[in-house]
């Protein structure tokens, strides 16, 4: 997603790589099955997909202010590991001044970065990252395997293990989602009362959990 304009709607029921305002670059192709990917066995793959319509993300409430606008948005995403040897770092879900991104690398900057800009506030990205192995910053993303918000950098100012509670009675007591597995996530990332938040659930399973909230 691109920030900046006009409020818009739009749905994806699948992919045949002539649908209006979506852009690819890098390694990320449609499949015959409608399915996006975005990256391939290639060792440090990049790839981009971006609806590539402008999107407002501010609003200005008074002559002197401007606040964040309320934004919800949903997807399904799988990753599939190599079956021999390590697979890649993990994806991100980003809003973004533009859709594409020449300069940045693979591994920990997860295609939304490099080691020359990362940290930048002139960035403007924002970035969910599902990352499958420890962060880049591993005093505070101790634990791969998590879900993380991040702004302007890799370095994530919220972190959780993915994760998700069924059980109303014990909620000291989760159940650990493995990113890599396989199995197919559904992810419901809001903005609204100056609050990020990320809930998540399998594709199988009725349970949708909050996995992370970040203040803004």
């Amino acid at each position: 997603m691109v920030a900046e304009a006009q409020d818009v709607e739009f749905l994806f029921n699948g992919f045949n790589g002539s649908e209006a305002n979506f852009t690819l670059d890098k390694v990320s192709i449609t499949k015959p099955s409608g399915l996006l990917r975005l990256t391939n066995k290639t060792q440090n793959a990049v790839g981009h997909a971006f609806y590539s319509e402008k999107v407002r993300m501010l609003n200005r409430s008074s002559s002197s202010s401007m606040n964040a606008s309320s934004f919800s948005t949903a997807f399904v995403f799988q990753i599939i590991s190599p079956s021999k040897g390590e697979g890649g770092f993990g994806f991100a879900f980003t809003l973004s001044p533009s859709d594409r991104l020449p300069e940045a690398e693979a591994g920990h900057y997860l295609g939304l970065f490099n080691s020359t800009n990362d940290g930048f506030s002139s960035n403007y990205i924002f970035a969910v990252e599902f990352d499958t192995v420890n962060g880049f910053n591993k005093s505070t993303d101790s634990v791969g395997n998590h879900v993380g918000i991040n702004i302007n950098s890799v370095d994530s100012k919220a972190g959780k293990p993915a994760a998700y509670n069924d059980d109303v009675n014990r909620l000291d007591s989760s159940e650990e989602l493995m990113l890599d597995s396989g199995e197919k996530f559904i992810v419901f990332p809001t903005l609204s009362d100056c609050y990020y938040r990320i809930f998540m659930r399998c594709d199988h399973s009725s349970v949708c959990t909050t996995v992370l909230s970040y203040g803004v």
